[in-house]
């Protein structure tokens, strides 16, 4: 992963504490190899508050797709365990960061580079899936947790991320198996 981007050199405490949380809300959802689900659930889990609700934006995007409801951390780990077992590989970049320390909100702004397995050749095939995050937080002094994220997709490239998955299924565009 690239380096993520620093913190001005006079940010204030406040400032530094949302943007590490961020971060390391973003990392918990690197690939864990050595993780028999390849994800780390106690990472996933300790940046977030018991509290935590993960929504996804934008409102006409979700009114058209299955990604309507309202997730808990249990939830959002489902979600995350059943993209995983289609990917060989995926590696986050943060390409940029907001803090907004009166409202405890950081925007950041993320490339997953999502390698679908079943391309050609065996290979995985890479998509970039630029997407933002809304992140609302709560705590004290250096204790931040994420308490809500509001996901921003990129929609083109969820489309041929499951295009691929399909095709690595040998299913046609209705989710059926091909003859």
């Amino acid at each position: 992963m690239p380096p993520a981007p620093t913190h001005p050199p006079t940010a204030t405490p406040l400032y530094k504490t949302l943007h590490t949380t961020a971060l390391t809300f973003v990392t918990s959802l690197s690939l864990h190899p050595t993780s028999p689900t390849r994800i780390s659930t106690p990472l996933i889990r300790a940046i977030r508050t018991p509290t935590f609700r993960h929504v996804f934006g934008h409102n006409f995007f979700v009114s058209l797709s299955p990604f309507s409801a309202s997730l808990d951390t249990d939830g959002f780990i489902a979600h995350v365990s059943h993209i995983v077992p289609a990917l060989q590989s995926w590696e986050i970049e943060v390409t940029g960061l907001v803090v907004d320390e009166v409202k405890r909100e950081v925007v950041c702004r993320c490339s997953y580079w999502m390698g679908v397995k079943g391309g050609e050749g065996g290979k995985a095939t890479t998509v970039e899936n630029d997407l933002v995050w809304w992140l609302s937080m709560c705590g004290d002094g250096d204790e931040m947790k994420v308490d809500r994220a509001v996901e921003f997709v990129d929609s083109e490239a969820g489309k041929r991320i499951m295009e691929l998955v399909m095709q690595a299924k040998g299913m046609g565009e209705g989710g059926e198996k091909e003859a």
